[in-house]
């Protein structure tokens, strides 16, 4: 019997878990290869992949053959279950059963980044998947995707990773995008509390006076 497929969603990219892609270089976009994406342009190529899959990912039935067709050919999709699908095949076996009706997904990305035909995002997402009895589960992950460029214009997911969140993790807040530059600096110094208590009832063997 197969398992019911796991649904993340996808705002896009990663690089560090990520096999390299082969972007070749295109005519007069050569000299752009390696050039770092401005954010204008990271959010034009985001917005032409993260809205179809979320409406898509909403559409029950259709989902079985649309979210499929987000992806390039030699996509790889790793997900919610730990299982690896590696190829376009695979990816249509993994969506095979589609999402139930009145499904949803909301995402909140923590920041993308470009550089020429590769975008990468990482984030949040909220699944909520109605049952039969009226009740509705919600699932609560983390995301990396990567979208590349096609020789048409067009962005397609290239790899895609998603992971559960440990349980009473909190939703996705309904509050949209953080973008990576307006995360302010956080301050990571520790202050001691010297006023505690030491803890007496745990005795370090390497404090223990030698006969």
């Amino acid at each position: 019997m197969r398992r019911s497929p796991r649904y993340p969603v996808l705002p896009v990219l990663f690089f560090a878990v990520v096999p390299a892609c082969d972007v070749s270089p295109r005519g007069d976009e050569a000299a752009d290869t390696g050039r770092m994406m401005s954010a204008t342009e990271v959010d034009a190529a985001v917005n032409q992949v993260r809205p179809q899959y979320i409406q898509t990912f909403g559409s029950g039935a259709r989902a079985a053959t649309g979210l499929p067709a987000l992806y390039t050919a030699d996509a790889v999709y790793s997900d919610s279950d730990g299982e690896t699908h590696a190829g376009l095949a695979a990816i249509r076996e993994a969506f095979a059963d589609g999402v139930p009706p009145g499904a949803s997904l909301r995402v909140s990305s923590f920041g993308s980044v470009g550089s020429g035909d590769l975008v990468v995002d990482m984030g949040a997402y909220t699944v909520d998947l109605p049952q039969a009895n009226g009740a509705a589960v919600q699932e609560n992950g983390r995301y990396m995707t990567a979208i590349q460029r096609m020789d048409d214009g067009t962005w397609k997911v290239v790899r895609h990773l998603a992971a559960l969140s440990a349980p009473g993790t909190p939703a996705v807040p309904d509050t949209a995008i953080v973008r990576a530059d307006t995360v302010g600096t956080r301050d990571t110094a520790r202050t001691r509390d010297t006023t505690r208590t030491p803890d007496t009832t745990r005795i370090r063997m390497d404090t223990v006076p030698r006969p």
